[in-house]
């Protein structure tokens, strides 16, 4: 058994501060940095699993490992169903808080070694709309921008520009696309978990944005049922992934077998 830690949490409203208290419940069974990384694995699995078939197989076993990992009174399935909670009172705020990288933060496990520091979430938020000031006017007259970015992290640049486009009086769930990469897998899950859950259409890749290799690819429900792996498929390279080509074929076969049901019907009973 891991010995608990006394760190503490201060989230913006109770759910927040629920899940953390959740997650240290769990602490009894390993280490709250553990712990924190298989509640993000088992959230990205799970969402994952609800609109990609490519990839349903292999992270359906992942996500049934992670499940028998933790079997007390609280189990990941009620941390997740807590975090769902936190997103949408923040939804019903108006706010996009980057709420898994406060916590990850918050017990330590940004890198400094390695130059891993998250920008803070007003820095973002300022960035973005000195950044996307003419991106902004330029949408009367496009359907749609893109927006990318080769450090994720935890998400906090798109979901600063998701903010400013909500802000401005669009849809960013129709205005905006996105394509994030990060060469940790823990921030790829954090980043995936919350774009998805913010309803963002995005594709986050683990991978380095550098030397453009890529171990794995997350597409937010947003990007498959809005179609974006049809007219704006993403990727490191200008190149269409295999994946993308696959999940293609994938959404086609769906239709074709039952052409009554909208994609997103059929994509949730996979």
């Amino acid at each position: 058994m891991s010995k608990k830690s006394k760190r503490c949490f201060r989230g913006y409203n109770e759910y927040e501060e629920e899940l953390f208290k959740q997650l240290t419940v769990l602490e009894g069974y390993h280490s709250l940095e553990t712990v924190f990384r298989d509640f993000l694995q088992y959230s990205a699995v799970t969402i994952s699993n609800i609109c990609d078939g490519v990839h349903y197989a292999e992270r359906q076993k992942a996500r049934e490992v992670l499940l028998r990992k933790y079997q007390g009174n609280i189990t990941l399935h009620d941390c997740f169903r807590t975090f769902i909670k936190a997103i949408q009172k923040n939804q019903e705020a108006g706010m996009l808080r980057d709420i898994l990288g406060a916590i990850f933060e918050s017990i330590g496990l940004s890198n400094g070694h390695t130059g891993q520091f998250f920008t803070p979430e007003n820095i973002s938020q300022f960035m973005a709309k000195l950044t996307f000031d003419k991106e902004l006017q330029e949408l009367q007259e496009k359907p749609y921008s893109t927006v990318t970015d080769p450090c994720i992290g935890s998400g906090r640049m798109l979901l600063a520009y998701a903010k400013t486009l909500l802000d401005a009086g669009y849809n960013y769930c129709e205005k905006m696309v996105g394509m994030a990469v990060d060469i940790d897998i823990t921030c790829v899950y954090m980043s995936y978990v919350q774009l998805s859950m913010y309803g963002i259409p995005a594709v986050v890749i683990h991978g380095d944005s550098i030397t453009v290799e890529e171990w794995s690819r997350w597409y937010t429900p947003a990007y498959v049922w809005g179609g974006w792996v049809f007219k704006q498929p993403m990727g490191i390279t200008t190149e269409v992934s295999e994946d993308d080509f696959k999940l293609q074929r994938f959404i086609l076969s769906l239709l074709e077998e039952d052409k009554e049901k909208k994609p997103e019907e059929l994509l949730a009973t996979v």
